[in-house]
C-alpha cells in the first residue's frame, strides 16, 4: 500500500441494524484481511450505542457470523471522509454519503454497484491496481464506461428491516455475494507490490 497503513472500508446502510453490521461482520470473516484491511460500519439515520436487531443477529448465525457486542453509530462526516472506500446499501445512501462529505464522491459505491465495476474490469483485462486507493481510483474511473443495468435496484441491498426471516436471507444473499468479488480484490490490490515506472528501472 502506498499510504503504509490499513486501507479504511466503511459499510453504511440507514439504522446500522441489519446490512451494514452483516457486511462489516461477513468482510472481518473472510481471508486474510489483518494488517490491509479495515471494517467499520454506520448508519444515514442511526442512533449510537444500539445492538443489531434481533432479526439480523439470527440471520448472523445462520452463516456462521456473530453481532455481539456490535453498536450502532451515525454516519458522520469525518467517518466519511477518513474511509479509503465507502460502500452503501443503496443509491439513496449513496447520494447522503456525497451530500455529507463530497470529498468522497469518487471513492462511494453501492456494495453490488462496486463488486459489478471490479467484475467488468477483470473481463476487461485492466491492470491490477498496487494499492486499495489506486483500485478505488479505477473502479471510480469505470462508472459511465460500464452499461447500465436494465433495472437498477440490482445494484442495491433490499432492506429487510421489519421484515420476514426470508427477506433478511435475501439481503444477506445479495451481500455475500458482491463481498465474494470485493474482497479478495481489495485484498490483492493491498498486498501488491508498487510498480516501479519504467524510467526508474531503467536508471537502476
Amino acid at each position: 500500500m502506498t499510504t503504509g497503513r490499513p486501507a479504511g472500508v466503511l459499510f453504511v446502510c440507514t439504522g446500522n441494524l441489519c446490512r451494514s453490521p452483516l457486511a462489516e461482520a461477513s468482510s472481518r470473516a473472510r481471508g486474510d484481511t489483518r494488517g490491509v484491511l479495515t471494517f467499520a460500519s454506520a448508519g444515514t439515520r442511526a442512533d449510537d450505542g444500539h445492538p443489531a436487531a434481533a432479526q439480523s443477529e439470527a440471520a448472523a448465525r445462520r452463516i456462521g457470523l456473530s453481532l455481539a457486542g456490535h453498536a450502532t453509530r451515525r454516519l458522520t462526516n469525518r467517518s466519511a471522509a477518513a474511509a479509503d472506500l465507502v460502500l452503501t446499501m443503496s443509491f439513496d445512501q449513496r447520494r447522503q454519503v456525497v451530500q455529507l462529505a463530497p470529498a468522497a464522491t469518487r471513492r462511494t459505491f453501492t456494495l453490488p454497484e462496486f463488486a459489478r465495476l471490479i467484475r467488468f474490469s477483470t473481463s476487461a483485462g485492466v491492470p491490477v491496481a498496487d494499492s486499495v486507493q489506486a483500485l478505488v481510483s479505477v473502479t471510480s474511473s469505470l462508472r459511465g464506461l460500464v452499461p447500465a443495468l436494465p433495472d437498477p435496484e440490482s445494484d442495491e441491498v433490499p432492506d429487510p428491516f421489519g421484515r420476514s426471516d426470508a427477506a433478511f436471507d435475501q439481503a444477506i444473499d445479495r451481500i455475500e455475494s458482491a463481498l465474494a468479488v470485493t474482497i479478495p480484490a481489495l485484498v490483492s490490490a493491498a498486498r501488491a507490490r508498487p510498480r516501479i515506472p519504467l524510467s526508474e528501472s531503467r536508471a537502476s
